[in-house]
């Protein structure tokens, strides 16, 4: 039966539009730069904002929104060599706020010479069992 209240069936993938406030704060147009403690307050605020926005309404799962990552694709990017970072191109790293103002997420990973493997490999040899994690350990004040 389908539902027409929360708590609807929903899946996570992680990442949400970014508050203006953590954009302005993480790309300033006028070059000041934040220190790592003054954006990390910064993130931890608008983190506590959307993880009570979610509640709010109803959601039984909740995600930080991934606001302390500057890109989802960051990660893969990281681990590899061969790419170089650059002004955003077309609108892959953009964003458009509630207003309809446009603000970059970030820098486009472009590929400037062969691409190759850096980053530690990983193989799954049995069963995974999580007893901890860095992310149920951290807490947003």
């Amino acid at each position: 039966m389908a539902r027409d209240r929360p708590p609807y069936r929903a899946d996570h993938i992680g990442s949400l539009i970014r508050p203006a406030q953590l954009l302005c704060a993480r790309y300033p147009t006028d070059g000041q730069n934040l220190q790592a403690e003054e954006l990390k307050a910064i993130e931890d605020r608008q983190i506590k904002n959307v993880i009570s926005m979610q509640e709010d309404i109803g959601l039984q799962s909740i995600t930080d929104g991934e606001f302390q990552r500057e890109s989802w694709r960051l990660g893969l990017v990281s681990k590899v060599s061969g790419f170089t970072r650059t002004d955003a191109v077309g609108d892959v790293d953009y964003q458009h706020d509630s207003k309809g103002h446009r603000h970059r997420i970030g820098n486009a990973p472009i590929a400037t010479s062969k691409v190759e493997w850096t980053g530690p490999s990983v193989a799954i040899s049995g069963v995974i069992i999580a007893y901890s994690s860095v992310f149920l350990n951290q807490r947003v004040a």
